[in-house]
């Protein structure tokens, strides 16, 4: 139930006047008034996908060469639903129970002779319903080979290199199919007339009791679930993000060449390059697109192209204009005459110049035409348990980028960009040292009181940095006028990241209307957050209790310097806090943890 301010408030517009809901939202609740009630009705889905792997390797040595090869199998069978409750995919070129009416009702208006307008108007298009077998996505046999070697030059010193292909799983889990039509949410609204009349009996009526949902004239209480009893015709009005249906599963070659050298009897370091290619990643392509003639290209604001785009004309899917529908599909009707596409007389022009009009959206989700690329030198430095200590000390230096698209209309990705996924470099150590103190040990071995308080305590800690995040633009179009590279500052600082002055349009008349190109990247190279600079600590200590039991006493310090992470900051120019910093990132506090435990 909603409880708002509809019927407790003064005015009809109180915004002005009082800056929340809150107060008058409970007050309607402490009168038993809600403006609305709905409850949802879904039946119970259940899918599955069977998976079988299998794989084989063998190693070959010939002196002070070795050579491993091997080749792992998969097979999935496919996701499914095990009653066929779910959409598969998406007929572009099916016949609907509109079409024909309203292809008449746009030729009649004579729209078609207006400029800009296309000739005929594009009303096929339907859902594929999985119907008794639930397959969505077809069976797949994976093959993926890979091979590595290596060579031992000298005593101290090996050269390793391996390549590997790879799939990804497509898991039950993963696969998070449309299943519109096998749920259905029933809105039942107090009051048509502003509370004048009510519709139920209510508390503030004097009514001990209400029921948001009385029975209706033809004898029900709430909607039914009409599953994919209408077929074709399930989403007209509606929205679609439908699963690819021929989904293929995401592919990585991966490869990786290194020289490990023995610096001594504990020291070693290995330098390696490593490389992946990722494709059939997964990409979602909107198919109700506005095409690319329409869209304006400019970098300054163009009112007039949004102005003849947002423009009302006449509505083809008019309900008026499905009369019929009435008598031939009385449960069609009645769902289209409740949806906003189909009560209006009137419609915004864009919608009819798109491809599937009568929908609001419809993406295709997961077409396999996505790829990344990445390159790395790693550095690593092992000190073998000695004396103690242990260590190991890591360096990478990262290139990830990715391709996406930009524009709406795109059909593929266009536009290749820097991933968050890794930083352009990164270095992290880890060590542990058992201190020198008591029995066995350097100092204080000869045993009393100092040396047992001394002795059996061992340190470790993790410290780790890399650059922060690229600032991701990505949720707004920009004017910008200047230099790309007059963005990044050499010293940011929470009033000013970057440089709010390198040429960003920040009159909020100027900016980027709808319907224009994007005209500034999603990400710029070297333009990021806050660096991220962890140190954790580990203090512990082991004592004999008698007959073989040992206690270990553990304090555990993660981000022992109670470093502050602050989060990005406001990338919106016409804000007023452009460029500043206003918030820190959750969960970075300074954490404790203290542990005891007992082996017998």
């Amino acid at each position: 139930m909603t409880f708002d301010r509809t019927y407790t408030r003064q005015f009809s517009d109180e915004s002005t006047l009082t800056p929340s809901n809150l107060g008058l939202s409970l007050a309607a609740f402490e009168l038993g008034l809600p403006t609305s009630a709905s409850i949802n009705n879904t039946l119970a889905s259940s899918f599955s996908n069977y998976w079988t792997g299998g794989f084989g390797q063998d190693t070959w040595r010939l002196g002070r060469l070795t050579l491993a090869a091997g080749v792992r199998f998969e097979y999935e069978t496919g996701v499914r639903e095990n009653d066929g409750h779910m959409i598969v995919g998406w007929d572009p070129t099916a016949k609907n129970a509109i079409t024909d009416a309203a292809q008449a009702a746009y030729l009649t208006s004579g729209l078609q002779n207006q400029p800009g307008m296309p000739a005929t108007l594009s009303v096929l298009g339907g859902p594929i319903y999985a119907g008794d077998s639930g397959v969505s996505q077809p069976a797949q046999a994976m093959w993926m080979p890979r091979v590595s070697t290596s060579y031992l030059l000298g005593d101290r010193t090996v050269l390793k290199a391996g390549y590997g292909l790879y799939y990804d799983t497509l898991t039950a889990a993963d696969y998070v199919a449309a299943q519109t039509g096998y749920s259905v949410t029933t809105t039942s609204t107090i009051s048509d007339d502003l509370g004048r009349t009510l519709k139920w009996a209510t508390p503030a009526t004097g009514a001990s009791s209400f029921d948001p949902f009385p029975v209706r004239a033809d004898g029900t209480r709430w909607d039914p679930i009409l599953g994919d009893s209408l077929g074709i015709d399930s989403l007209l009005g509606g929205a679609l993000t439908s699963e690819n249906g021929l989904r293929e599963h995401a592919r990585q070659q991966r490869w990786r060449a290194s020289v490990q050298r023995e610096l001594g009897s504990r020291l070693s370091i290995e330098v390696a390059y490593a490389g992946a290619y990722n494709d059939r990643l997964p990409v979602n392509i909107r198919m109700d697109y506005l095409p690319q003639q329409y869209w304006d290209g400019s970098n300054t604001r163009n009112i007039a192209a949004n102005t003849f785009l947002t423009a009302n004309v006449a509505n083809p899917f008019f309900i008026n204009n499905f009369a019929s529908l009435r008598t031939s599909n009385p449960t069609l009707y009645q769902r289209l005459a409740s949806n906003p596409t189909f009560s209006s007389a009137t419609i915004q022009r864009n919608r009819l110049l798109r491809p599937f009009g009568a929908l609001t959206n419809l993406t295709y989700a997961n077409l396999p035409i996505g790829a990344s690329k990445s390159h790395s030198l790693e550095v690593q430095v092992n000190r073998r348990f000695s004396n103690g200590l242990a260590g190991f000390l890591s360096f990478n230096a990262n290139s990830v980028r990715y391709n996406r698209t930009v524009e709406e209309y795109d059909r593929e990705p266009t536009l290749w960009q820097g991933s968050n996924d890794a930083r352009p470099w990164r270095v992290a150590g880890v060590a542990s040292y058992e201190l020198p103190f008591g029995r066995s040990k350097r100092f204080l071995s000869n045993g009393g009181v100092v040396a047992a308080l001394a002795s059996n305590w061992q340190i470790s800690g993790t410290w780790e940095y890399q650059p922060g995040a690229l600032l991701d633009w990505g949720g707004q179009n920009i004017f910008f006028y200047g230099n790309l590279d007059d963005i990044a500052v050499d010293n940011p600082t929470r009033d000013r990241w970057f440089n709010t002055d390198a040429g960003f349009e920040r009159d909020p008349a100027k900016i980027p209307a709808a319907f224009q190109t994007r005209a500034f990247p999603f990400r710029i190279d070297g333009v990021r957050g806050m660096p991220l600079t962890f140190t954790n600590l580990s203090i512990q200590r082991s004592f004999g209790a008698g007959g073989g039991r040992i206690w270990q006493l553990r304090i555990d310090a993660q981000n022992v310097f109670n470093r502050q992470q602050w989060a990005g900051p406001n990338l919106n120019p016409t804000s007023t806090q452009f460029g500043q910093v206003t918030n820190v990132a959750l969960n970075q506090m300074r954490f404790f943890t203290f542990g005891l435990r007992t082996t017998f």
